[in-house]
C-alpha cells in the first residue's frame, strides 16, 4: 500500500512539474514550494530536502572524513523542510542563490560532523 502511495506521488508530481524540472531551482523557488496552498508542491518541497539529506548522509557514511554534515539517521522530513526553511528565510540575501546550496549549509550548520583528532 505504501508503494502504491509513492507511486501516486510521484506520477502527480511528475504531472506537475515545470518544463525546466531539470535545472537546479533557487531558495526562493524551495522557500515558494515549501509555503505554498497548492497541495502537491509542499510535497515536491520535502522530497528535495529529502534527497539532499540522503545524499549527505550517504557522503557521510561512505566518506566520513571529508563530510561536514552529519545528518541522524532517523531525523523526519518535515524536520529537514523546517531546518532548510527557516535557514533560508534568515538569510533572506542568499534566497537567489542554488536550493541544494542553501540547504547543504542549513543542514551543515544544523549537524556539523565532529572534528576527529589526528
Amino acid at each position: 500500500m505504501k508503494t502504491k502511495l509513492m507511486l501516486a506521488a510521484a506520477l502527480m508530481a511528475a504531472a506537475v512539474l515545470p518544463a525546466n524540472a531539470g535545472e537546479p531551482i533557487s531558495g526562493n523557488e524551495w522557500l515558494s514550494d515549501c509555503t505554498s496552498k497548492i497541495q502537491i508542491r509542499p510535497i515536491l518541497c520535502m522530497i528535495y530536502a529529502r534527497g539532499l539529506a540522503d545524499g549527505l548522509q550517504l557522503w557521510a557514511l561512505t566518506n566520513p572524513e571529508s563530510a561536514r554534515a552529519c545528518i541522524p539517521v532517523k531525523v523526519r522530513t518535515e524536520q529537514l523542510k523546517d531546518i532548510g526553511t527557516r535557514w533560508i528565510t534568515n538569510n533572506p540575501k542568499l534566497r537567489h542563490e542554488d536550493a541544494g546550496y542553501l540547504l547543504a549549509i542549513a543542514f551543515i550548520d544544523a549537524w556539523p560532523c565532529k572534528e576527529t583528532s589526528q
